[in-house]
């Protein structure tokens, strides 16, 4: 069970990264050079994929606002209104979008359809097998979960560190009588706006990442029961 989980596993990272390469060295290759940069890619466009739909919410309000704020063009402050509305509608309809439109993690049928096929491969033929093979999963996506959360332990206590180290560097230029050289504050000042950007890309990846694991477990999960209700037929 131990190398079907293994097989499965690795069929279905190739699946989703689009692997086309036959040579193996060159597979080889792509799972440890290549393919992590199509994994997160894979999970970027997840994370990222409201953003159409939020746009296209966004301007066809304001679209539709157009007469109101032509008409009320003496007015400034109503215009503000009209905007601060449509931003308010955009994140209303993100945020508490129907669980139809996210709760799938992105995972495709065509996809489970050719993972349902992999557990066939390696010889599965009843649902036993299938019960076990899922222990198996578990133990693997208890893996990735505790990396995961690894990751955003690691940005956030970097990110306390350096706000200590930030602080002090304020508390010196304050009561050690250098508040007139207003060059050092402004290098650390620019040095805060680095750490913050820096700190908001490791998030946005360490999410992109944890969005393309959790399309690769949930096709693997999904297959599951797909094999299950296939067997019990």
């Amino acid at each position: 069970m131990f190398n079907a989980a293994q097989s499965v596993l690795d069929k279905t990272e190739s699946l989703l990264v689009n692997q086309k390469f036959k040579n193996r060295i060159m597979k080889r290759l792509g799972k440890f050079v290549g393919h992590p940069f199509s994994f997160l890619m894979l999970g970027m466009d997840n994370l990222f994929k409201p953003l159409p739909m939020m746009s296209a919410v966004f301007f066809g309000f304001m679209i539709v606002s157009m007469p109101a704020v032509y008409f009320l063009q003496d007015n400034p402050d109503t215009r503000h209104v009209i905007f601060y509305i449509a931003c308010l509608v955009t994140f209303i309809v993100t945020i508490f979008a129907l669980p139809s439109t996210f709760s799938m993690s992105g995972v495709q049928d065509e996809d489970v359809d050719i993972v349902t096929s992999y557990f066939c491969g390696e010889g599965i033929e009843t649902v036993s097998d299938v019960e076990l093979l899922e222990q198996n999963f578990e133990f693997v996506f208890q893996r990735i979960y505790s990396r995961i959360k690894f990751y955003q332990i690691a940005i956030g206590t970097l990110w306390a560190f350096y706000m200590y180290y930030f602080n002090f560097g304020v508390m010196l230029w304050v009561k050690g009588g250098m508040k007139e050289d207003t060059s050092l504050m402004g290098d650390h000042l620019f040095s805060l706006i680095c750490a913050l950007l820096l700190t908001l890309l490791s998030f946005t990846i360490v999410l992109a990442y944890k969005r393309a694991n959790e399309r690769l477990i949930k096709t693997i999960q999904f297959a599951c029961v797909q094999v299950k209700y296939d067997l019990a037929e």
